[in-house]
């Protein structure tokens, strides 16, 4: 068994690699990310492929407005499968649905 020590940037990028282009799974990199890095993380998803990674001690406290530092996260037991939304998103904005076109993904996830 090989216990090399992998960086957490390396970790996320392999995984999306074979979540993305071996199983060819229609989906981000954002669940590799968070994985592979934990904690309250801000990443930036650059055009070029890039992931910028910002821990949550590394963000400016100007940045927090009061009154909006807590987080609550709540498991609802409800799930749903990211490739057939991703999938379905991906084939309406190929054959120009207008309302996906339009839509912030941000508002798209919130609908689904």
């Amino acid at each position: 068994m090989n216990k090399d020590f992998v960086p957490r940037q390396v970790l996320a990028e392999q995984a999306c690699h074979i979540e993305i282009e071996k199983l060819g799974e229609p989906v981000g990199k954002q669940d590799q990310y968070i994985a592979s890095f934990g904690g309250i993380t801000a990443f930036e998803f650059c055009p070029d492929g890039q992931v910028q990674v910002t821990p949550a001690a590394d963000f400016h406290r100007d940045a927090v407005q009061p009154g909006r530092t807590i987080c609550c996260l709540f498991f609802t037991g409800f799930t749903r499968s990211a490739s057939a939304i991703l999938a379905e998103q991906d084939q309406k904005t190929r054959g120009g649905d207008s309302g996906m076109i339009e839509t912030p993904a941000r508002d798209q996830a919130v609908r689904l």
